[in-house]
């Protein structure tokens, strides 16, 4: 019971502060045409894809997590997304 209240608090700050981050890093990466020439399309595309990944894994889990009663267990918890995250950013 106390870590289901503990997710619906942590949960959905740690899902937001993931989706910012996200956002800097395509930012970021667009920024590198210019600033970083050395960066090939290709690994670009590569840091793209991979963050586009964590955004899919977590509209998958978010919509799955909003169909359930607040009592039962989550779907996903605020550690998977920041474990979700470093593996797909570092795969």
């Amino acid at each position: 019971m106390f870590f289901r209240k503990s997710e619906a608090e942590v949960r959905p700050a740690t899902v937001a502060t993931t989706r910012v981050l996200i956002a800097k890093v395509l930012d970021k990466v667009e920024s590198w045409v210019k600033t970083k020439p050395h960066i090939t399309e290709s690994e670009r595309q590569d840091t793209i894809d991979k963050a586009n990944k964590i955004l899919v894994w977590l509209n998958e889990n978010e919509a799955n997590q909003s169909a359930l009663e607040c009592h039962e267990d989550p779907v996903f918890t605020s550690a998977q997304v920041r474990v979700v995250s470093i593996l797909f950013l570092t795969s």
